[in-house]
């Protein structure tokens, strides 16, 4: 039941951040006409790209590490 909530809200939440998304439900257009997209969108669009940069810097800090961890592999042969 859980899972199924957060899957429907998610989808709701990216029907509301974009019209042309395929999966419009009966709660997005209520919540479109309502206009409480025009509310949400901004606030969705700063975490999505707060997430990008979290997850990029993630990723960039293990490749850095990886790198470094196959450069002492290198130079202790």
């Amino acid at each position: 039941i859980i899972f199924g909530f957060l899957f429907y809200s998610l989808t709701v939440m990216a029907a509301l951040v974009s019209p042309a998304c395929p999966l419009q439900t009966p709660i997005s257009m209520i919540l479109c006409i309502l206009r409480i997209n025009e509310v949400l969108r901004p606030t969705v669009i700063l975490a999505s790209r707060y997430l990008h940069q979290l997850i990029t810097r993630r990723l960039l800090e293990r490749s850095e590490g990886v790198a470094v961890a196959v450069k002492q592999l290198r130079c202790s042969h």
